[in-house]
């Protein structure tokens, strides 16, 4: 027993070590919003077994032996940094435990035990490191199967890919065996739509939540009577502005980037210069950083250094100067980037490496709106009848952006394509329909009655969606709810399409199945499903406002016992609920825990609360320089607070902290702050899609605060 305490020990410092290198998503806080495991995964892989007391790959790595070896190049800001190895073993709560490993690249502070990084930010593999899914029937909960992702370093060039780890781990005790489809779990869309969701349904109550003309996302001053104090002008140019101006060229990576982007937020026409100055940077991501930045400026001036870099035969730089250019949203920037677009479409030897651009000058076309476009964007879905299924899901999301009559026809068509993903991204995209028109296509059987996992549950989501815009009595709006409920109300039937099915009621605002879905959380049901579905149940309460939840969603919070990720969205979905009384135990229970899920999601549910007086726990949740992860979303969480009396608190960070990480995350929490945006706009570029299939070039931009 000793020697297991002690294995299962060093492996946790294995895989921490690993997940906290100097990797890009660290320098620029971004990694809150999860990690990615697509890269790591042969295309034909979506699926593992699942058997109580372990996780087992459906079709083992022949490559397994070499656990992925790897070594994280370039150079790297963090003590420590180097090479590395990650291993994770998790023992369930039954009479099962399960093991796996992996070796990795670059390797950086050490967090103490207990904060287990997500997975494939390190060894250890999908579950690596912690306790990995099970079913609720028999047996104890498994380690990771897979060998963990090569963590980018922190200077100039990237870190090399890891391959798979060998299917390790022991089987638990007896009970059956489950397919779980990794893709589906509904945490994948929510963590890249949150900032737009929940913004609405909190705007949706008017008075039950967001004052009129806030531009805070979720600002609930309006429930206990306090005021934010806007961040003022003077702040901005004479306390702000300065101390980005001088971060900018700072020596360490991480304070650069939050610095450039921080600036972009910023917005005034003297942070221009500033930002093209950067263009000229020997590091590559600083340079992609700056023309993001540019683009959030949305100034007159940022137009020309964007244009130019769109001609730049660097397909990243190409990449980013068409996504800068679509957050500039200027008209006169259409033309020059279909024409960009249609060039990286012609034939030739490198025609697959540039459809990752492709994408990105999509995802642009879309942001920029024009039903003029739809004809040269849509090129791919008639050209290619098979293959460039990346490309052809951007597409679909862009044409949903654009909308109008040419582009609904294309969705509806590749709603119905053989390619599961490609229909996915149709029923997701035709969600922004807010017409009559495409309901019987999403109820029909290319959508909810599809026999396909992924289109059945975008089309949920997609109805949510459209069912909310109906009015309330409408005959179709009831319908949907009815189709809806049938699915979220009934785990056992498929627990994915519930998942999907909560959070699309939920979207609708309908206050149906309320008791239903309080049922689903008390005491008696807490062990019968697995924990993501509840978390997504628990979620839609949230969403819902329902207050027969609300005693269930307090025991689930702040209760150790309860996994993580359902604690953390427990506390999300009462903060939602505006629930005041839960607020101090919340802060207690939260920051006396040592799991990233759980303080990740509690520094958004603070923040949601939108009380200055949370300030000083926000910042002690910033300066946690062990758990990356959290300091993202305390950054978040300040900035959700959009109040002027933060920022003395983080000018201070940024001057005195020694610890540059700390400083990093302190601008961009200002950044945050000064934001004039009601949603974060670089998480808008791709809004609605499932982000864990999106391109390098894509995650990249998607590490981004």
């Amino acid at each position: 027993m000793v020697r297991r305490i002690l294995t299962a020990g060093l492996a946790f410092v294995g895989v921490l070590l690993l997940a906290m290198s100097a990797a890009r998503a660290d320098r620029l806080g971004g990694a809150y919003r999860g990690p990615y495991e697509d890269e790591l995964k042969p295309k034909e892989e979506t699926t593992t077994e699942v058997t109580s007391g372990n996780t087992q790959a459906a079709s083992p790595d022949t490559s397994g032996a070499n656990s992925g070896k790897t070594s994280g190049g370039g150079t790297t800001e963090a003590p420590g940094a180097g090479s590395g190895e990650g291993s994770g073993e998790g023992s369930g709560e039954g009479s099962g435990s399960g093991e796996g490993s992996g070796d990795d690249g670059g390797a950086a502070q050490q967090p103490p035990d207990g904060d287990t990084p997500p997975p494939d930010q390190g060894g250890g593999g999908e579950e690596g490191g912690e306790s990995g899914p099970s079913t609720t029937t028999g047996g104890g909960e498994g380690g990771g199967t897979t060998g963990g992702s090569s963590a980018p370093s922190s200077g100039t060039s990237p870190g090399g890919p890891s391959s798979l780890g060998s299917a390790g781990g022991k089987p638990g005790g007896g009970g059956k065996t489950e397919r779980v489809d990794v893709k589906a779990f509904w945490t994948f869309w929510f963590e890249s739509n949150k900032e737009w969701l929940l913004k609405e349904r909190l705007a949706a109550r008017g008075g039950a939540g967001v004052a009129p003309g806030s531009s805070s996302l979720y600002f609930r001053g309006a429930v206990s009577g306090r005021t934010s104090v806007p961040v003022t002008a003077d702040q901005k140019m004479k306390e702000i502005f300065p101390v980005l101006v001088e971060a900018v060229t700072n020596k360490h990576n991480w304070i650069r980037d939050a610095a450039i982007l921080a600036l972009g937020k910023l917005g005034t026409p003297e942070v221009v210069p500033h930002l093209v100055a950067r263009l000229g940077d020997n590091d590559p991501e600083l340079q992609e950083d700056a023309l993001l930045a540019l683009g959030l400026t949305r100034q007159a001036e940022a137009m020309k250094p964007l244009l130019a870099q769109l001609k730049a035969s660097d397909l990243r730089l190409k990449a980013f100067a068409g996504l800068g250019l679509a957050l500039l949203e200027r008209p006169e920037a259409l033309p020059p980037i279909l024409q960009e677009y249609e060039r990286l479409l012609r034939p030739g030897p490198d025609a697959t490496s540039r459809e990752d651009t492709a994408g990105c000058l999509a995802v642009s076309i879309g942001m920029l709106g024009n039903e003029d476009a739809v004809d040269v964007l849509a090129t791919p879905l008639a050209k290619f009848r098979k293959g460039h299924t990346e490309l052809k899901k951007y597409i679909c999301q862009a044409l949903g952006r654009i909308g109008g009559e040419k582009a609904r026809t294309w969705l509806l068509r590749a709603l119905g394509s053989c390619d599961e993903q490609v229909a996915a991204a149709a029923a997701l995209a035709l969600g922004a329909f807010p017409d009559r028109t495409v309901v019987p296509a999403l109820l029909g059987r290319d959508g909810l009655g599809s026999g396909h996992r992924m289109p059945k549950v975008f089309a949920a989501l997609s109805l949510g969606r459209i069912g909310r815009a109906l009015p309330e009595n409408d005959v179709l709006r009831k319908k949907i709810r009815a189709e809806l409920k049938q699915w979220a109300v009934k785990p056992a039937r498929d627990k994915y399409a519930t998942m999907y099915a909560s959070l699309a009621l939920g979207i609708m605002g309908d206050g149906i199945a309320d008791r239903t879905f309080a049922e689903l959380l008390n005491a008696k049901n807490r062990t019968k499903h697995r924990a993501e579905v509840h978390s997504a149940i628990a979620l839609a309460c949230g969403l819902l406002d329902n207050r027969l939840a609300l005693q269930s969603l307090r025991e689930i919070a702040l209760r150790a016992s309860y996994e993580p990720e359902y604690r953390g969205y427990s506390a999300l979905a009462l903060a939602l609920m505006g629930d005041e009384g839960s607020k101090e135990d919340l802060k207690k229970r939260i920051l006396g825990s040592r799991r990233w899920e759980v303080l990740r999601s509690g520094c958004w549910a603070i923040g949601l609360f939108g009380d200055v007086r949370d300030l000083d726990w926000l910042l002690t949740c910033l300066k946690m320089d062990d758990k990356f992860y959290v300091q993202g979303a305390a950054a978040e969480g300040i900035g959700l607070l959009k109040d002027g009396r933060a920022v003395k608190p983080l000018l201070e960070i940024i001057k005195r902290d020694p610890i540059p990480r700390n400083r990093a995350f302190a601008i961009a929490a200002l950044g945050c702050l000064v934001d004039p945006a009601p949603v974060p706009r670089i998480p808008q570029l791709f809004a609605n899609v499932n982000y864990r299939d999106q391109r390098k070039i894509v995650r990249s931009v998607m590490m981004n605060l």
